[in-house]
Order: C-alpha cells, then sequence, then structure tokens
C-alpha cells in the first residue's frame, strides 16, 4: 500500500507483489489474478479515500493521550518532497522537556480543507474512543498551503 501512495505505478507494485507471492508460493495464475485484483482494490482504495491515518501502536496512543490532552500538537509535513505522491505529515506531542515525540502520520489525498478536517477528526475520534475527555490547545501546522478553520473540539 506504501507503494501506491508513493506514486509508484499500480502495474510495477502489481510486480513487486507477484514475485513475492511466487518467492514463497510458487507460480500460480489464480495465486496471480488474486493479487492482481488486490493491488487494483487498493489503488482504488487510496484513490478515493481522502486520508490514511496511523496511530495504531499503544505507546504512540498512550504518548498521545499523555502529552497532548490540553497542550499543543504540531503536524509537520513533507513540504518540498517531490517524489511523494501524496502529502505526509507527522503528528508531533511535546514532552514535559518539549521534546518532540512522532505518535502518528497521516498521508492524505490534499491539503484542502474538506481532506485536513476528515483527518483531525478521524484523529480526535481515535483518542477519545480511549479517553472521551481528551481535549488539544493548539494545533500547529508547517505548511502554509494547509486549509483549515480554527479547531474547536
Amino acid at each position: 500500500m506504501s507503494m501506491i501512495y508513493l506514486g509508484i505505478p499500480e502495474e510495477n507494485v502489481l510486480e513487486k507483489h507477484i514475485e513475492g507471492i511466487q518467492r514463497y508460493c510458487g507460480s500460480d495464475l489464480k495465486v496471480n489474478s488474486i493479487a492482481s485484483q488486490y493491488v487494483h482494490k487498493l489503488g482504488m482504495i487510496i484513490k478515493r479515500s481522502t486520508h490514511e491515518l496511523d496511530l495504531d501502536d499503544q505507546e504512540s496512543l498512550q504518548q498521545m493521550l499523555r502529552f497532548g490532552h490540553r497542550s499543543l500538537i504540531a503536524a509537520d509535513s513533507t513540504f518540498g518532497i517531490k517524489r511523494l505522491k501524496y502529502p505526509l505529515c507527522t503528528l508531533l506531542v511535546f514532552d514535559s522537556r518539549q521534546h518532540a515525540l512522532p505518535v502518528a502520520w497521516v498521508i492524505t489525498r490534499s491539503v484542502a480543507k474538506s481532506d485536513v478536517c476528515k483527518w483531525m477528526k478521524a484523529l480526535l475520534g481515535r483518542v477519545r474512543a480511549v479517553d472521551p475527555t481528551w481535549k488539544v490547545n493548539g494545533f500547529i501546522i508547517d505548511d502554509a498551503a494547509v486549509e483549515t478553520d480554527p479547531i474547536r473540539f
């Protein structure tokens, strides 16, 4: 999936996927057909989705809960990295010594307001599923192209 997000054509991703399958399972037309359908389906999911939020690690979630609550969260974007097809942001919270801790990553279709609001709501939903009282005091975004309204949680 990450190869598709990087903008690598589906044909190349499929070729690598089939090579991996053949290494472990041998050559089989049915398996190749299923692999082709799988890669095509992933491509369609990515084209239709507005974002992919990665906050599945329990340690990262706990750091988000502990250091992000009533504090600042920063979004460090990949501004200027041309090899990525989709914008990528690393979400950071700050510990008691003001060291930045990466807690989540967001791959998004665009930096348009509608897409940014969707992943911000998904982030809030993921954190509030664990702690319904969680709030953020501020959100810093380092990319001037990002469009968003003030965040009111």
